[in-house]
Parts: C-alpha cells; sequence; structure tokens
C-alpha cells in the first residue's frame, strides 16, 4: 500500500514528537518524575459526582429569609386585608377625592313579539314573524328541541 504525503508528514511529526518526550524524560531528575506521577489527575468515575464540600461562611447579621414561593390565583379577601393593614401609615393626607363612578351598564333592547300587547322577547327560531315562543306554538309552529327534552324527561319520570 502507498502512502499519501499527508500519512508521511503525520508519521515524521509523530517521530519527531517521541524522540522530544524520550530526550526530556532522560534530562529530568527522578524526582521531578515522581512528582508528575503523584499530580496524576484521579479517574473520572461514572455516575453521580460526589457532593461539594462547603466551606463555613461568616454567619449573616440577619437570618437569611427563603423567597416566598409565588401563588397562582387570586389571594383570600383576609390577607388582602392584613396587607393593606399592615401597610405603612402615610403623614400627609392626600386632598379627598370622590372615588370614581362606575358607569351603568346599558340594557340591551331585545327585539319584542309582534302579537299586540305582548312584551315577551322574540323567540328567533319564529324567523320573519318576530312572535314570542307561546304565540309561535300557537300560530302552528315546531316544538323547541329543549323543550320537547324536557317533556320527554317528564313523562319518562312519571312512568317509574
Amino acid at each position: 500500500m502507498t502512502k499519501n504525503s499527508l500519512q508521511v508528514a503525520i508519521e515524521e511529526a509523530a517521530l519527531k514528537f517521541a524522540d522530544e518526550i524520550v530526550k526530556a524524560i532522560g534530562n529530568a531528575t527522578l524526582d521531578e518524575i515522581m512528582a508528575l506521577v503523584a499530580e496524576e489527575p484521579p479517574k473520572k468515575r461514572r455516575g453521580r459526582p460526589p457532593k461539594k464540600t462547603v466551606e463555613a461562611a461568616p454567619e449573616p447579621s440577619k437570618p437569611v429569609e427563603k423567597p416566598k414561593a409565588t401563588r397562582r390565583g387570586r389571594p383570600p379577601k383576609k390577607a388582602v386585608e392584613a396587607k393593606v393593614e399592615a401597610a405603612p401609615v402615610k403623614t400627609e393626607a392626600p386632598a379627598p377625592e370622590e372615588p370614581p363612578k362606575k358607569k351603568a351598564r346599558k340594557k340591551r333592547d331585545w327585539p319584542k313579539c309582534s302579537v299586540k300587547d305582548c312584551d315577551a322577547n322574540v323567540y328567533m327560531p319564529s324567523g320573519p314573524l318576530k312572535m314570542c315562543y307561546k304565540h309561535f306554538r300557537e300560530a302552528g309552529g315546531k316544538e323547541s328541541p329543549l323543550a320537547a327534552a324536557a317533556r320527554k324527561k317528564k313523562a319518562a319520570a312519571k312512568k317509574k
């Protein structure tokens, strides 16, 4: 098998490196070699790393408080009231202001039944007739699916 120029260059560099190491060891004293062996790092072990030892830290002047866990959701009223009571009171009282007034909810105007003297809301499946459920049924309209289900439920309860 023929070697290409890259393989030849790598072999030559390896030989030079090996020669330099042999010369360095030959010139070293026995104490230097023993020091190298003693400073060998420990072999890596598989698994969990050993526990780290913590040096004794100086005691703080105040005890360290653990951070409070964040609470999800709405805090109970008692906790909110306790925080309000514990809040520092300001010495200067601001000028009394009127609390903001809530806007009154606007009532929606639902369409009313088209039958004279009836103020009931329109039953939307009545379509263009625009009648309440009672008048829609009187005019021959189809029964509501919810009302039909309730009627069947009552009939079944009576049979038992």
